[in-house]
């Protein structure tokens, strides 16, 4: 049901674990569309997260097959990386289980 942790030594040796999966990397400037744009995350995608400090690089935006931002308003143009993921990962359980997420049925 859920992913298991995996350290690996490097991006290509992540890439190469995870080829064959999309994966769906979340960063506010090289963002191509909106978290909220997505109608449907495809079967076995992958979520990935940069530093706080230092976010992903720029080799790994550029191979990711999509580059999603996390619209915010006011002030603050980031948040911390275990909000954005609960809210990367409330939208994935959303959009995926449809209406018992909305409801609790």
């Amino acid at each position: 049901k859920y992913e298991s942790i995996v350290r690996v030594a490097d991006d290509d040796a992540f890439f190469e674990y995870v080829t064959g999966r999309p994966v769906f990397a979340f960063e506010r400037e090289p963002a191509r569309r909106s978290l909220y744009d997505v109608s449907s995350f495809p079967e076995r995608v992958v979520l990935l997260f940069g530093s706080e400090r230092f976010g992903l690089s720029a080799d790994v935006v550029r191979r990711c097959d999509d580059v999603l931002g996390i619209p915010l308003y006011g002030v603050n143009q980031s948040l911390p990386l275990a909000v954005a993921a609960g809210v990367a990962m409330n939208e994935w359980a959303r959009l995926h289980h449809g209406r018992r997420a909305r409801t609790g049925d």
